[in-house]
């Protein structure tokens, strides 16, 4: 498989369920844009998508992200197709907390709230008299590995927080 630079932060088959046409080769969807508060219909290639959002060489994250979804694909049809979730079997929720998890940690969004917890703290240090070089200062690589790094270290444990809500 090539490596994606287009990394998606949403996936695709979930994204499918909100196509304006289904059915068809290259669906679209509309979105959002709230830098220019319009609406506009856009292949789905393109939504929640950035070049290398996760990586930019083969690191295997994207790979692994990959493999993940995959668990999620057949609980997630099912979903759709069933009267009440709680007719999943302990695997299938399991599966879909799992995604729920993960999809929560790997936005744009969560990227932007450590940069600007970071920045932040950094500031409150400086005013204490306390100089830290690297807070305040990081570069979007850091910001990008400090997202991959929770998404591997903390994913799990979330996970099974989630699971355990009713």
């Amino acid at each position: 498989m090539k490596h994606p630079k287009n990394q998606h932060t949403v996936k695709c088959l979930y994204l499918r369920e909100f196509a304006a046409e289904r059915g068809v080769k290259h669906p679209q969807i509309y979105a959002f844009d709230k830098t220019n508060q319009r609406v506009h219909r856009t292949s789905i290639r393109n939504v929640a998508a950035e070049l290398h959002f996760y990586e930019r060489g083969d690191t295997g994250i994207e790979k692994g992200l990959q493999r993940f979804e995959d668990l999620f694909v057949g609980p997630y049809r099912r979903l759709l197709t069933i009267d009440k979730p709680s007719d999943l079997t302990q695997e299938e929720i399991a599966a879909v907390v799992g995604f729920l998890t993960v999809q929560s940690l790997r936005t744009r969004e969560v990227r932007e709230l450590v940069k600007s917890v970071d920045e932040q703290l950094s500031c409150v240090l400086k005013a204490e008299g306390v100089e830290d070089s690297a807070l305040g200062s990081r570069s979007d690589d850091d910001m990008r590995q400090i997202q991959v790094n929770s998404l591997i270290l903390n994913g799990p444990r979330f996970a099974e927080h989630l699971a355990q809500l009713k």
